[in-house]
């Protein structure tokens, strides 16, 4: 039994607004209603699939899938495959294309075209091979032709990028002039610069999402924001003006060459990007599934015990929140725990104090100012770039492995130095975000500490957190009376202070609970 299936293919996402699918499927139905057969249910497409870079050829593609069936005895064969014409099923060279229909052939598989509705098969004559090596030869060129056409002009957009008219091919943020010569920015630049404000103050992707679906603001599409997106928006440096090249093979972009400075307007300061990459950076080395829900522990990571070294977790007991070193939890540390409260009071009593209020932030302003070094590093790189393009140009025909090897370890080269550059730059914006004046430090405590989760909470929270990574130690011990130890590294000072006995067992409102003991 003949069973007859149909093929159908395009290559890319806008012809499937057109009539491609429409009549390559119309074709199939009048060639099964003029000749009385049946197409069999499995139906094998391609839709939005290259195959002049042989991509529907894939083990998982449509055409890739037929094939691999007739050969392993899936598909039982004598068998009919329906298809448009040649150029469906390849817009490879001729070797290719022609190699792939004797291989079907081979295997009892008829090919029937339906554009003109020729036949081939097995044992055919030779103006059945002239008529396809000639249509496959007419759709390598096609495709080829155009393949040219398009580097061509990519790449002289990549020489002058300012002298070709914008396309709307860009960030949804931003969109082509009335004279095409420029972007402008639109409504949707407001909304990235509150991203990377919220990513500044310490929130993720997934919160920020969170936030803009909860005040039912939609994404460019019209659908709800995704985590995915917000770190695609946060990482993407054309926010402040950047436009990278890139080549695209089937769903793979490789970036080329060096990235276009002032081509957009920028939607953030350098200063902002920079900083929320720090923060980011910092979020992801220090936080954990399930710990950012109200980051009330703000010694999370910082504050150990004095005992055994552990770090303190957040724990709740009867309504009310306390701190106690993990190695307790399993029995392996005495230490007690003590309340939240308690590292509030010192906060408010001894953090903002003048005295040790001028001594923590110069440690954690101890950073300095990396602008010479990041030009320095920018000149070397600058100059690695010119060798590597001189290199390149004179010896990029060669396949040396000594050249290779020297091409490769440059490029090496080139992308350390862009590291380090980039790492300064987020050292820079961090310093140049900080404001340590007393009243400001209070303000924070006092919002921080605040009932509630609400986003300015979170905020002061994170950002507390965030200055109290300045110390070099914050080490915590409970003693038998019930009071608390501090006992804080700060530069080469060591600070110890302790707190009242059983302060909120029996609360006094007119004493302050802490005092500084040592120095």
């Amino acid at each position: 039994m003949n069973t007859y299936y149909s093929y159908l293919r395009f290559s890319s996402g806008k012809q499937s607004k057109g009539d491609s699918f429409k009549r390559q499927t119309e074709l199939a139905e009048a060639y099964e209603k003029a000749n009385g057969i049946t197409i069999s249910d499995t139906r094998f497409a391609d839709l939005g699939v290259s195959a002049y870079h042989k991509h529907n050829l894939n083990s998982d593609a449509g055409l890739g899938r037929f094939i691999a069936a007739v050969e392993c005895g899936e598909i039982a064969t004598p068998c009919t495959l329906l298809v448009e014409d040649f150029d469906r099923m390849s817009r490879a060279d001729v070797d290719t294309a022609l190699s792939q229909l004797i291989n079907l052939t081979n295997h009892q598989v008829k090919i029937v075209t339906l554009f003109d509705g020729r036949t081939y098969q097995k044992g055919m004559g030779v103006t059945e091979y002239i008529t396809a090596i000639v249509a496959m030869q007419r759709a390598y060129e096609e495709s080829d032709t155009k393949s040219k056409r398009l580097k061509s002009k990519w790449l002289a957009r990549r020489v002058n990028p300012e002298e070709h008219k914008k396309s709307k091919n860009c960030p949804f943020w931003l969109e082509p002039s009335e004279d095409k010569q420029s972007y402008v920015l639109n409504d949707s630049a407001e909304i990235v610069a509150r991203m990377f404000d919220y990513s500044v103050d310490g929130f993720g992707s997934l919160r920020i999402a969170k936030i803009l679906n909860g005040e039912g603001i939609k994404s460019p599409k019209g659908s709800d924001w995704s985590c995915s997106t917000i770190s695609k928006v946060l990482s993407s440096r054309a926010v402040i003006g950047e436009y990278q090249h890139h080549t695209r093979e089937g769903r793979k972009s490789t970036p080329v060459g060096e990235p276009v400075p002032n081509y957009f307007p920028a939607a953030i300061s350098e200063d902002t990007f920079y900083l929320s990459q720090s923060r980011r950076k910092g979020r992801h080395r220090s936080q954990q599934h399930g710990t950012t829900r109200t980051h009330l522990n703000v010694l999370r990571k910082i504050g150990t015990c004095l005992e055994c070294g552990s770090h303190l977790t957040l724990v709740s007991h009867d309504g009310l929140n306390y701190l106690k070193c993990t190695a307790s939890t399993n029995g392996t540390c005495k230490q007690g725990k003590f309340n939240l409260f308690y590292l509030r009071d010192w906060l408010k009593e001894q953090f903002v104090s003048p005295m040790f209020h001028s001594v923590w932030s110069k440690q954690v302003k101890k950073t300095r100012d990396n602008s010479k070094q990041i030009a320095t590093l920018e000149g070397r790189q600058s100059s690695m770039v010119a060798d590597l393009e001189r290199m390149l140009e004179a010896f990029g025909a060669l396949s040396s492995p000594l050249i290779v090897d020297k091409i490769a370890q440059r490029t090496e080269q080139i992308a350390s130095l862009e590291t380090e550059i980039e790492e300064l730059k987020e050292k820079d914006a961090e310093n140049g975000s900080i404001h340590l004046s007393l009243r400001n430090t209070n303000k924070l405590v006092n919002k921080a500490f605040k009932s509630g989760n609400e986003p300015e909470q979170l905020a002061a929270r994170m950002e507390l957190r965030r200055l109290l990574t300045g110390f070099d130690s914050f080490r915590v011990i409970v003693n038998a009376d019930l009071v608390v130890c501090f006992e804080v590294v700060a530069g080469d000072k060591t600070f110890v202070f302790h707190s009242r006995p059983s302060v909120y067992r029996r609360p006094s409102i007119d004493l302050p609970v802490w005092k500084l003991t040592f120095i």
